[in-house]
């Protein structure tokens, strides 16, 4: 009886060694966090070495180590660690649409775009990866894509950036030639978030080329309040919005 219970302690306590263990890994995982929102790349990347170094197998830290990777810099090793995640926990979806924002950033487009629908077909309403997914579509030249994608990142529930894709789907808008529609884009933009400078500029833009300059001055105010040192962007950019108005300049793509 003695030696069946000294198996039976025994196995409790590797039990509870391994669940300190993965405790302290979580631990670990979510200190980097914290680390990574104040700014203190390396010491979220130590923590998370740590983290892995206790459960080899966290793909959560792999993938967040990433991130911290890809925000100094390190665009090789950050892919490297998604790549890891991806392997360790195929049904993570943040893997997949970080690594696509690493390789548009490499500049590998089809790529970028592959990994944003792969992101997708596990969440149909990851919002990060259609606004993600747009911005790529369009850097192919794709605006019918761009659209919808940013289109179905408004309709999405967890869109946290619904102001920058109003905005970013007005700027479609324009490149398609719809001032009208790009109009009410930046205006839903600016009524979500009133403090988005960039759709004041844009929308102070279009209603230029809709021969409405008055109300454009209004809207330049706005930025030069927000943005005090843009003068000079402000004046370049009326500038290029009547040479297009006049038909000397193309939209940008």
């Amino acid at each position: 009886m003695k030696s069946v219970s000294f198996v039976i302690s025994l196995l409790l306590l590797l039990n509870v060694a391994a669940s300190a263990q993965s405790q302290t890994a979580e631990q670990y995982n979510r200190s980097g966090l914290t680390k990574k929102a104040k700014g203190d790349l390396e010491g979220a990347i130590s923590d998370y070495n740590k983290a892995i170094e206790l459960n080899p197998r966290f793909a959560d830290a792999y993938s967040n180590r990433g991130v911290a990777r890809k925000a100094r810099g390190d665009l090789d090793g950050a892919i490297a660690d998604y790549d890891r995640a991806i392997k360790l926990s195929p049904n993570l979806k943040e893997p997949y649409n970080n690594r696509g924002l690493a390789q548009q950033l490499r500049g590998n487009l089809d790529a970028a775009i592959d990994d944003f629908h792969k992101a997708l077909r596990i969440d149909p309403n990851f919002a990060g990866a259609h606004y993600n997914l747009a911005s790529a579509a369009r850097a192919k030249g794709d605006l019918k894509l761009a659209f919808d994608e940013l289109t179905k990142a408004i309709a999405s529930p967890d869109n946290d950036h619904l102001s920058q894709s109003y905005n970013n789907r007005g700027t479609i808008r324009h490149e398609q030639g719809d001032n009208l529609g790009a109009l009410v884009d930046y205006s839903k933009a600016i009524k979500i978030d009133p403090l988005n400078v960039l759709a004041y500029a844009n929308r102070g833009y279009a209603l230029i080329l809709l021969g409405r300059d008055n109300e454009s001055q209004t809207d330049f105010d706005q930025v030069l309040k927000l943005r005090p040192g843009s003068k000079a962007a402000v004046d370049e950019s009326i500038k290029n919005a009547k040479e297009e108005r006049a038909g000397k300049r193309s939209p940008e793509f």
